[in-house]
């Protein structure tokens, strides 16, 4: 089984890949699991087959993603040489009335002159678009309009492939795949390397296996397509695996106190504990055998295995079942 859009243009995608010099992968600001897994795991299978790639996104990678290999890659610009930079702003008809610089020591300032109405616009909506520097072939993933590549790349000068699952993706380019049989991101990266046979890289494998995991929720969803098996088949045969529910569990342990913690810190304070706690009905006198440190441990022998030692599992939670009068 296989999508009829990856096999028809593999031959073209093939012959992109292999004739671009530098290739960039963006990653969508519309990120989960699904999304950076497909991305970095393209990124990693092109670098292993000795490509040269960028993988950038506008937006910060999450903590949701920070297990992913080569999530550390990510960037926000591309690098390279500039050749030409441009600062972008908002027209409005009649609001700038002349555009002029001058050098003042080592900066370069650009002087926008306002109507009588002045400037409305404000410094998050200036952009600075960076031409010369994009690689030669840009790979998009889940990038859904040109918005998102705004000071990143003019996509007019470049070849690009661009990969949905979303039908109301608007994107064009060379190639576009935009399929929604397909439940995930990853598992249509996992076909495309299939079909450009672009060998085995295991921590490539591990993002795109956890990526299609995330998105059919371990498989459980009604939605969960045929592909999507068929995938995590070919990666599970290639050293991936299975581990979120897992890996789950363990996140769960760490963030909740473990038994050894209580039973490494019970003995501290309990002595101050037990001498100092009210007896019911009896009053703490020097005479009271209960104030003794020797009554004490009594105490504690009774309380605890008969043996002067507590339970190991004394300060542990316990549930108890009761029951009703009469019953």
């Amino acid at each position: 089984m296989g999508s009829s859009l990856i096999t028809n243009q593999k031959e073209k995608i093939r012959e992109l890949i292999d004739s671009s010099e530098s290739i960039g992968i963006i990653v969508s600001e519309n990120q989960n699991i699904d999304t950076v897994a497909a991305a970095l795991g393209l990124y990693l299978s092109l670098s292993s087959n000795g490509k040269n790639v960028q993988i950038v996104s506008k937006k910060e990678p999450t903590v949701e993603v920070s297990s992913l290999v080569g999530v550390d890659k990510i960037s926000k610009t591309f690098a390279g040489n500039i050749k030409i930079l441009t600062i972008s702003v908002p027209y409005r008809e009649g609001e700038i009335e002349k555009v002029s610089y001058n050098i003042e020591d080592t900066r370069l300032n650009v002087n926008l002159f306002a109507e009588t109405s002045g400037i409305t616009f404000n410094e998050s909506e200036i952009q600075y678009i960076r031409k010369g520097s994009a690689p030669s072939l840009v790979i998009t993933l889940g990038v859904i309009d040109e918005s998102e590549l705004l000071g990143l790349l003019d996509l007019k000068s470049v070849k690009s492939i661009h990969i949905d699952r979303n039908p109301l993706n608007a994107m064009q380019g060379d190639v576009v795949i935009i399929d929604p049989s397909f439940s995930s991101l990853s598992e249509i990266v996992t076909e495309l390397i299939t079909e450009l046979n672009l060998g085995h890289d295991i921590d490539s494998f591990q993002n795109l296996m956890d990526g299609i995991t995330y998105a059919t929720r371990n498989f459980t969803l009604p939605a969960t397509s045929p592909f999507a098996f068929e995938m995590a088949g070919f990666l599970l045969q290639n050293g991936a695996r299975r581990k979120e529910k897992g890996e789950r569990r363990e996140e769960r342990e760490r963030n909740f106190p473990q038994e050894s913690h209580f039973l490494q810190t019970r003995g501290a304070g309990r002595s101050d504990f037990r001498q100092n706690r009210p007896q019911a009905g009896r009053p703490q006198t020097a005479q009271d055998p209960f104030a003794s440190t020797k009554n004490i441990e009594q105490v504690e022998s009774v309380e605890g295995t008969g043996t002067g030692e507590i339970p190991e599992d004394w300060f542990l939670p316990k549930v108890f079942k009761g029951s009703r009068k009469g019953n």
